[in-house]
């Protein structure tokens, strides 16, 4: 194309040197023609004649014989004039021709230079509409990288908050959705049991053949009538004692009333498991009694009493005096509410932990419950032959919670009537694990308490369903299997590559950390060397026989949802006590395939991405890799951040818990986590809520540094490779690229009463501030957008601890 255009310029050039040269030929010879006088004399357009003596075409007037009449003069004037004419057309014609192919020329080379893959033109145009460009970026970043998107997008019913995570989720539910309700056949061959399995859990839930509402509350009355009945007085009677309600509860149902038992890795000897004791949990969140004289928390606490005063009274019938059993509980739960620890203080581990040998657990911390006898009937109950001896040592997490128990217990054991307030909150506790599972009349019960926490309706029931599936002890793997028949995972040698860059550059950033001395930079450089990551699924899933032996033990009824719910309860006790004492299995997942999540595991140190999240927008191995580090890159990067967040730095490589860090570094880092948690605490969520700092420090230094380590990683990503071509559409560098990709990975919006409730409960920050304060403290960001000092997101005063 290129070289036909230059040789149709030489050629006109050529042309019109032939042309000029044939003129000045003619004119010579004419020079007193008095044809040319009288028309120079006749003729107003007298230069106009003179142009087309300079543009007539190759004709040798010497041999043109002239005629002096009238006639022949204005024949030949005409002639000339529609000459003039068609040599003017021509010559635009040749301009046009050849400036077109110029022009065309420099912008087939200018879109050369873009990127115009589908895969490209995919990205470019999602990124491009989900911004608000008419916001400055260094003003308001969230709200320029995400602003056409939440313009864009409403919340669904039964969501209380929609974002990228979510519809990503959604989606993910919604192939497994189809796999359990599609003619997958129980008979088919291809079919593991454990996916069988599943899909009869699943379809037991949905209750297509209407068994769970005849039932109605039948199921869990054969339970309530054996411990309790209605006097002649319509009053309750509970004929259970307060510990045998106690242990029954928290062995054959695995609830958490008083408080909470698992067997995890020993943070202290990591290579082994041990048990865990931990307090319990509430109707509401402990804030909601600590802090009930709010609008907003008296509102909640209201409906949250009116909802049981109706479950009782749905239950047993009117009752004489619900209202004031209902007044007692509630006071109760404060009572303990006021004993607990807030969040941030059980996630101090090193402050928490406490090793306590069982002859002192039951002699001196919590002398109302015999912690040994308690364990070992759960022990020999699921099938362990372990025994537990008075000098062995479990761990108790948050010591001062079971001494501050124990005085409130046996203040309530001195008093009958404040003993039955004791047995009511364990049936209570009972009541509301049961009431999902029981028709819709029953289920509905505090359905108004959720709408008016999370300000959204209830889930739709397939969503409820596949989310009790969908569980790490219960069925989850069995719906992993499930998930990669529809969901292939093809992204795991590409994740590795980046998370190995990110944990190279997260190395490198350590000279420029002031706090640091140089032993701990070398031993933190050895724990990142050594951290593991898992990535996509567990290999035993895909392996039939491995799969199904998991859930051998596991009996699934298609028409006893109830009953299936118990028995998936009672298999995921049995599943952990089965590794009490035992060697840690490193394989083992704590989070199940599907989830559009990742985790970092202290104790193993190791970083899992599974493969649920492992796709687009997040990532595709297509995409430009500023997109992938931006969006899934910085995920990772905030996932090996854990491993040195408050909580994470006191493990070593190893994932032992000891001081591996020297005295001054720790108090420079307490120092300078301060910062941060000032920073994050003037965030204003709500009209009435602010972020606690404390509370999401963990989470806010994992995101700060899991920016950073993305973003240096991209940067010698380009070192290796090169610069990437612009995408279209967008008028942004490639580096600018990445932080929109990182913001638009927390685009989202959220009802106001989930944002009040995400405040109280959520050590993560409210998405908008994720963004928010990792950008305002990024130098990087600031150069990469060139903005200007003081302004919102570039203050004089950054936070950086990674």
């Amino acid at each position: 194309m290129e070289s036909d255009v230059r040789y149709s310029v030489l050629r006109e050039k050529t042309s019109e040197l032939n042309l000029n040269s044939k003129i000045m030929e003619a004119s010579n010879n004419n020079n007193n023609s008095p044809d040319i006088e009288l028309r120079n004399k006749n003729n107003s357009d007298g230069d106009l004649d003179d142009l087309v003596l300079q543009t007539l075409p190759s004709v040798d007037y010497s041999s043109v014989t002239m005629s002096t009449g009238k006639y022949s003069l204005r024949t030949r004037y005409i002639f000339e004039k529609i000459l003039l004419f068609t040599i003017l057309i021509l010559l635009f014609s040749i301009f046009l021709l050849v400036f077109l192919s110029l022009n065309y020329k420099q912008n087939l080379d200018k879109a050369n230079n873009f990127c115009n893959t589908d895969r490209c033109l995919i990205v470019s145009a999602s990124m491009y509409k989900s911004l608000n460009t008419h916001v400055d970026p260094c003003d308001n970043f969230y709200e320029y990288a995400c602003g056409g998107w939440i313009k864009k997008n409403l919340i669904p019913t039964g969501f209380p908050r929609w974002g990228t995570l979510n519809i990503v989720t959604y989606e993910n539910n919604l192939l497994v959705k189809e796999q359990l309700e599609s003619n997958m056949t129980l008979n088919d061959d291809e079919i593991t049991d454990a996916e069988k399995k599943a899909k009869n859990f699943y379809l037991s839930c949905m209750d297509k053949n209407g068994i769970i509402e005849k039932l109605g509350a039948q199921p869990l009355m054969n339970i309530l009538n054996k411990l309790m009945y209605k006097d002649r007085d319509n009053g309750l009677v509970i004929n259970e004692s307060f510990i045998g309600l106690l242990e029954m509860v928290q062995r054959d149902y695995g609830l958490n009333s008083l408080f909470e038992y698992n067997v995890l890795d020993d943070d202290k000897n990591s290579s082994f498991s041990n048990i865990e004791i931990i307090q319990g949990s509430l109707g509401l969140d402990r804030s909601f009694y600590i802090n009930n004289s709010t609008e907003k928390n008296s509102k909640i606490i209201d409906i949250y009493k009116k909802s049981l005063v109706n479950v009782l009274n749905l239950l047993f019938g009117n009752l004489n005096n619900t209202n004031q059993l209902v007044e007692k509980l509630f006071e109760f739960e404060t009572r303990l509410a006021n004993i607990m620890l807030p969040s941030e203080k059980l996630s101090n581990v090193e402050n928490a932990y406490t090793r306590v040998q069982m002859n002192d657990l039951n002699n001196k911390y919590s002398t109302f419950f015999n912690w040994t006898n308690f364990l070992n009937s759960v022990l020999r109950k699921y099938g362990s032959k372990e025994v537990i001896y008075e000098h062995d040592e479990i761990i108790v997490m948050g010591l001062e919670y079971f001494s501050s128990l124990n005085d409130l217990i046996k203040e309530y054991q001195s008093n009958e009537e404040q003993e039955r307030t004791l047995k009511l909150s364990i049936i209570i506790q009972l009541i509301r694990f049961s009431l999902p599972l029981l028709s819709k009349e029953y289920r509905t019960q505090f359905t108004a308490l959720g709408e008016a926490l999370t300000g959204s309706n209830s889930a739709e029931r397939w969503q409820t369903c596949l989310e009790h599936t969908d569980t790490i002890f219960g069925l989850g793997f069995a719906l992993t299997r499930i998930f990669l028949r529809v969901s292939p995972g093809n992204s795991k040698v590409e994740a590795q590559k980046m998370i190995k860059s990110i944990k190279q550059s997260f190395i490198e950033n350590f000279p420029s950390i002031p706090w640091m001395d140089e032993e701990t930079r070398r031993l933190a450089e050895e724990k990142v060397n050594h951290v593991d990551d898992l990535i996509g699924y567990p290999d035993f899933v895909e392996n039939d026989e491995l799969l199904n032996k998991r859930y051998h033990d596991l009996y699934i009824n298609e028409t006893d949802y109830f009953g299936n719910e118990i028995r998936l309860v009672r298999f995921a006790i049995k599943f952990e006590m089965a590794s009490y004492r035992s060697r840690v299995n490193r394989a083992e997942w704590e989070m199940t395939s599907t989830a559009v999540n990742a985790y970092y595991s202290p104790t193993r140190n190791q970083i899992v991405f599974p493969s649920g999240i492992l796709k687009d927008p997040f990532f595709h191995p297509e995409n430009p890799m500023s997109v992938n580090y931006g969006s899934i890159g910085s995920i990772m990067g905030h996932e090996l951040t854990h491993g040195f967040d408050n909580s994470g730095r006191e493990y070593d490589k190893n994932g032992m818990m000891h001081q591996w860090w020297n005295n001054k570094t720790i108090e420079d880092f307490k120092e300078a986590s301060k910062c941060m948690v000032d920073q994050y605490s003037k965030f204003k969520v709500t009209d009435e809520d602010f972020l606690n700092g404390n509370q999401t420090l963990g989470e806010n230094i994992a995101d700060n540094g899991g920016l950073r380590s993305a973003y240096y990683a991209y940067e010698k990503w380009i070192k290796e490779h090169g610069e990437e071509k612009p995408l279209p559409l967008l008028k942004l560098s490639h580096r600018q690229i990445f932080f929109v990709s990182f913001a638009q990975t927390w685009c989202s919006k959220a009802t106001s009463d989930s944002l009040h409730l995400s405040v109280s409960v959520d050590q993560h920050s409210p998405p908008r501030f994720r963004v928010l304060g990792s950008i305002s403290n990024s130098y990087e960001f600031t150069e990469a957008f060139k903005c200007p000092s003081k302004t919102n997101m570039n203050p004089d005063k950054k936070c950086k601890l990674w």
